[in-house]
């Protein structure tokens, strides 16, 4: 991307500020409504290379990833008996309000499965979906962590025995586990008291959105309005609840709706918020002056700024980068230092500086709080060697 005009909304950031105001100044987001936001240019590249992520734990798990519609048969929501216990929850749509607008999956994936004529014997099916749910929160706040519309990841696992709803139990723990790993992002599993087989899935936080009550011996957590005297577990008295933000959860119903081929059967699901996903990360990514993405998942890899004498230069790195790696090349006519703040806010990896700095052919390459002068012929083996 070359651009010689102002195409990311910037704005300097205080430390006071919370982490989805300087994802907004970042020029990530931007609030239009209580609860609703745009996904600007930046964010959809990372919610993308996110989402590849993620896709990939699923897939190596053999799920199979589908995509249903945004309108979901209100009929489905009746004969579950969800449509009152979600109320005004739901948004609903159509002539008569024939439709739910899509806000989870269970009754919508065991439809599914009726359809494509699924019997006892094929299962477990187990099938994914990544897209934009609506869900009417009447009080949203924490910026992405509760809104009216966000990107879910959810996955539903139809089983016909509590033995294999077990083993998917465990398999969605592993995912979380993986996700967790990948994005160096520590997420506990609370239990939830009086529920053995719901999990809320959590990460510490300075939003103050979830309130697990955690142990100090075992490191087991648990979600529940009463206070814990011992741990269920351990039956330690170490017991203390601690600030957070649930991320997502994993729970097992009996089947929601009558189909032709399969009863008595167990939906087992996980649930991912992506959108809460990134904030999380985004407040573990943050510093000073912006973001300071990893490599992988970074919206943009690699920000060119040159000065006016070395613009040919600038360019043929470009050339070089392009097609291998997102990079963004400002050609815009202001100093090279404030091209390097928007760079910081945007929190490309890597910053290569063609200036006054270094003679002809060699250039800076920013990474973190370390410059290095390299030969400008070799910037794209420098980043690829240093991922």
């Amino acid at each position: 991307m070359i651009f010689d005009k102002d195409i990311f909304f910037t704005k300097k950031f205080l430390d006071s500020d919370a982490i989805y105001v300087k994802l907004e100044k970042a020029g990530y987001i931007k609030q239009i409504s209580s609860g609703l936001y745009a996904y600007l240019d930046p964010f959809n590249k990372l919610l993308k290379n996110i989402c590849s992520q993620v896709c990939n734990i699923f897939s190596e798990y053999n799920f199979c990833q589908v995509n249903l519609p945004l309108l979901q048969d209100i009929n489905l929501w009746k004969n579950s008996g969800r449509l009152d216990i979600y109320g005004s929850g739901l948004f609903t749509t159509g002539e008569n309000n024939e439709f739910v607008i899509n806000a989870t999956n269970e009754e919508a994936i065991v439809n599914l499965a009726d359809l494509l004529n699924i019997e006892s014997h094929q299962l477990p099916f187990c099938a994914y979906q990544i897209s934009e749910r609506a869900r009417n929160e009447i009080r949203p706040a924490y910026g992405l962590v509760r809104t009216k519309t966000f990107v879910l990841a959810d996955c539903y696992a139809i089983v016909n025995s509590k033995t294999d709803a077990q083993k998917y139990t465990d398999i969605f723990k592993q995912v979380f586990q993986k996700i967790s790993k990948k994005f160096n992002l520590p997420l506990h599993q609370a239990i939830h008291l009086g529920h053995e087989n719901t999990f809320s899935v959590w990460s510490e936080s300075q939003l103050n959105q979830s309130h697990p009550i955690v142990c100090k011996n075992c490191h087991s957590s648990f979600r529940g309005k009463e206070m814990l005297e011992r741990c269920p577990i351990c039956g330690s008295s170490e017991v203390e609840r601690v600030i957070g933000a649930e991320i997502g959860d994993i729970a097992t119903i009996k089947q929601l709706i009558k189909t032709k081929n399969i009863n008595n059967t167990y939906i087992v699901f996980m649930g991912i918020g992506i959108s809460r996903l990134i904030q999380l990360i985004a407040e573990n990514k943050v510093h000073a002056n912006g973001f300071d993405w990893d490599y992988f998942y970074a919206p943009y890899k690699a920000y060119i700024v040159a000065s006016p004498a070395r613009k040919s230069e600038a360019q043929k790195i470009y050339a070089s980068l392009s097609g291998k790696m997102e990079t963004i090349y400002d050609d815009r006519p202001t100093s090279i230092g404030a091209k390097l703040i928007d760079a910081d806010l945007l929190g490309c990896p890597y910053k290569i500086i063609v200036g006054k700095n270094t003679s002809d052919d060699f250039v800076e390459i920013k990474r973190n709080n370390k410059t290095t002068k390299i030969n400008s012929s070799l910037v794209l083996q420098y980043i690829q060697d240093n991922q």
